[in-house]
């Protein structure tokens, strides 16, 4: 099986992001990397250039999530879907995010959101979709 699209995973916490990695990698997802932090994961989308971003929130007081999906987006043109415990209707306006994703997810809610988010970036397909702990509002890329 070929690789289905390059991931960048952004995630504190250790056992979350190694059981992310796990289970998209053996659904064929190449993790190019992970990021603990803000710093760390500009610094590896720089350098790896991944077609999307998996972002958690609460990241760190100093920089949030949402920050760190802006930059991805503005520097690099690397959309992001915001994982969260809470799905904030103003978050649902940001153009840099593709999707939401509510902390805790199933997995087949990770794996549905990874690959509409992959299908829109070659398709540009515009769509709605909604689960319970999952919202995707597509929308055009600016």
């Amino acid at each position: 099986m070929g690789l289905k699209g390059r991931l960048l995973l952004v995630e504190p916490e250790s056992m979350v992001a190694l059981g992310m990695k796990v289970f998209l990698s053996e659904l064929g997802y190449e993790i190019c990397g992970i990021a603990r932090n803000a710093l760390e994961a500009l610094r590896l989308a720089e350098a790896l250039r991944p077609n999307l971003a998996l972002v958690d929130h609460q990241l760190d007081p100093a920089c949030d999530g949402l920050t760190v999906a802006r930059e991805l987006d503005r520097r690099f043109s690397i959309p992001s879907v915001l994982i969260s415990d809470r799905i904030d209707e103003a978050l649902t306006q940001e153009g840099c995010i593709l999707a939401f994703l509510s902390k805790p997810f199933a997995p087949e809610h990770l794996t549905r959101v990874v690959e509409a988010g992959l299908d829109w970036l070659r398709n540009e397909t515009l769509l709605e979709w909604r689960a319970p702990g999952l919202l995707i509002p597509w929308r055009r890329r600016h």
